[in-house]
């Protein structure tokens, strides 16, 4: 009898914590070093000065890729979602395309990529009901910007924000969010947890 009052103890207060915004105290606001408070997306600085504050920790070749580029100046400018990517998702990126490291890519490739991954406006998932279709600073492509439907306590996915590269064939590579909705002064920032792509038929 003790181990079915136990039992049903424990049942009732997964079910209480699971409907919560909260299990265990563990808010699932998080910024980008896991922190959870009410602003946890504000930063005090602009997404170049973010990226530059930690690259030599994990932003290291998102900040090669910028000075490679010479794209400082489009991280500094106002009005823009950054779409950003970790060592690891840039150590993905370089082996897919035979490069062992920032310096060996062209500069004007990186220009390219880059330009695809910032969008002019101000994207954060709390702001999108409905797909967002949007240019990126590369005129020639189309990004898809759209959050999941997830369960607010959902521990699979914290961060619903989801976006993509649009073919001509309306096809999109769906990329998530490892950080999503961090507010730099000049617009507003998100972690990819994986590359952008082309999709094809």
């Amino acid at each position: 009898m003790k181990k079915h009052i136990l039992y049903w103890s424990v049942c009732a207060l997964c079910v209480l914590g699971l409907n919560s915004c909260e299990l265990f105290g563990l808010s699932y606001a998080f910024d980008y070093d896991q922190k959870h408070g009410a602003n946890y997306g504000t930063l005090s600085c602009d997404a170049f000065e973010w990226i530059e504050g930690r690259k030599d920790n994990d932003m290291t070749l998102q900040f090669q890729a910028i000075e490679r580029a010479g794209m400082e100046e489009a991280y500094h400018a106002d009005g823009y979602t950054f779409f950003v990517m970790k060592n690891n998702v840039w150590d993905d990126w370089l082996t897919s395309y035979r490069y062992s490291c920032i310096q060996e890519v062209p500069a004007s490739t990186l220009r390219t990529y880059l330009k695809r991954s910032i969008v002019p406006g101000k994207f954060l998932t709390q702001d999108i009901s409905v797909p967002v279709f949007v240019q990126t600073l590369d005129s020639t492509v189309t990004m898809r910007i759209y959050k999941t439907i997830v369960a607010p306590t959902s521990s699979q996915n914290l961060n619903a924000l989801r976006a993509g590269w649009t073919n001509d064939n309306g096809l999109i590579n769906q990329v998530g969010m490892v950080t999503s909705n961090l507010e730099p002064t000049n617009g507003a920032l998100h972690v990819q947890s994986a590359r952008f792509t082309f999709l094809t038929k």
